[in-house]
C-alpha cells in the first residue's frame, strides 16, 4: 500500500509541473513526438534558466524522426535555427510554417517581418539584394504553389460531393416512380 501511494503521490506531483509533466510523458511515451517538440521549446527559451539549444534541437530531431509530417515542427526548427545564426535554416523552416494550418497564424506574418527587414539590410541594386530578393521569390512560389495545390484539391472535393449528391438524387427519384406502380 505504501509503494502505490508512494508512486501515485510521484505522479500527481508530475502534473503540477509542466516540465515534470512533459518529461513524466517522455518517460512514460518516449516515442510522444509532440512532447518532444514542447520539451524543445521549454530549452528554446521559454524557460530562460534552461536555455540549451542543443537540447532544443535534438528533442526537435526526435521528434522529425518519430512524425515527420508533424507540421507543428516547422515553426519551432525556425525558432531555433533563427537564434543558432542559421539564416538559410530559418528560411525553409518558417515557409513551411506558413504553410501549416496549425502554426499559419504566427508563422505569417514573422515571415512578412523577416523578407521586409532582411530586404531593407541590402541596398538596391547590390548584389546581395538581388539574392536576397532571389530568396525572397523562391519561397513566395513555393507558398503559391501549395496554396494552388490546396484549392485544387478543395475544389475537386467539392465537384465529387457535389457528383455524388446528384447521383443519390437521381436514384431517389428512380425509387419513387418504382413505389407509384404499387
Amino acid at each position: 500500500f505504501v509503494t502505490a501511494y508512494i508512486t501515485v503521490h510521484s505522479r500527481t506531483m508530475d502534473w503540477m509541473d509542466s516540465i515534470r509533466l512533459l518529461n513524466s510523458a517522455l518517460e512514460t511515451c518516449p516515442r510522444f513526438a509532440k512532447a518532444h517538440m514542447e520539451v524543445s521549446k521549454i530549452h528554446s527559451g521559454l524557460y530562460p534558466s534552461l536555455f540549451n539549444l542543443t537540447k532544443s534541437r535534438h528533442h526537435l530531431e526526435v521528434a522529425r524522426d518519430i512524425d515527420p509530417e508533424l507540421c507543428d515542427l516547422h515553426q519551432q526548427f525556425a525558432h531555433v535555427a533563427i537564434q543558432e545564426g542559421r539564416y538559410r535554416e530559418y528560411e525553409e523552416e518558417l515557409t513551411q510554417a506558413v504553410l501549416c494550418p496549425f502554426t499559419m497564424g504566427g508563422a505569417l506574418p514573422m515571415w512578412q517581418r523577416y523578407w521586409q527587414m532582411v530586404l531593407e539590410s541590402a541596398p538596391m541594386g547590390t548584389p546581395q539584394r538581388a539574392e536576397i530578393e532571389e530568396r525572397q521569390a523562391h519561397y513566395t512560389r513555393i507558398i503559391q504553389e501549395a496554396v494552388q495545390e490546396a484549392q485544387a484539391k478543395e475544389l475537386k472535393e467539392e465537384m465529387r460531393k457535389k457528383q455524388m449528391l446528384q447521383t443519390a438524387g437521381k436514384k431517389g427519384k428512380h425509387q419513387a416512380k418504382w413505389w407509384k406502380l404499387f
